[in-house]
């Protein structure tokens, strides 16, 4: 009996059309790193500078934040280390960022992991790497109650 799903041409459409998913997925994470890449141009640039951002040993992924409390906010002229990772499917997902420095914060659980809901489910694409830390610094602005660093 004839099956049209074993002819070379049936064959051929199946192997041309996993190629052109492969295709389509590949120009997909192309088009994230280009995404990354316009923001770091933009940001690096300005906070390699100023010395508030760096890369963990030249990986894209991994970055080092160094932030100041806000004036008067609870945690005020207080210096956090942050480090943020960029999963590969960012900017898809939100990075993961964690405060290395020990802090007491409604929104930040005692490994130093963020809760927020703009980091979590409300993240968008177009927020990127720039709206993260304005996130940070606002949550250090908010904290949302008589919240002080923990000792070390």
């Amino acid at each position: 009996m004839f099956s049209f799903e074993s002819t070379d041409v049936y064959l051929a459409f199946q192997k041309r059309k996993h190629s052109v998913v492969i295709a389509v997925e590949l120009y997909r994470i192309l088009e994230d790193f280009r995404h990354i890449e316009r923001e770091l141009k933009n940001l690096l640039l300005k906070a390699v500078q100023s010395k508030l951002i760096k890369l963990v040993q030249n990986n894209l992924q991994e970055y080092d934040i160094y932030l100041v409390g806000p004036k008067g906010s609870a945690y005020a002229e207080q210096k956090f280390t942050v480090e943020m990772f960029l999963p590969e499917s960012y900017p898809r997902v939100p990075p993961i960022v964690r405060f290395i420095t020990k802090i007491k914060h409604p929104q930040i659980d005692q490994y130093g992991y963020i809760r927020n809901k703009y980091l979590g489910d409300k993240w968008s694409p177009s927020f990127g790497i720039p709206a993260t830390l304005m996130i940070l610094l606002e949550l250090l602005r908010e904290p949302c109650g008589d919240i002080r660093r923990e000792s070390d």
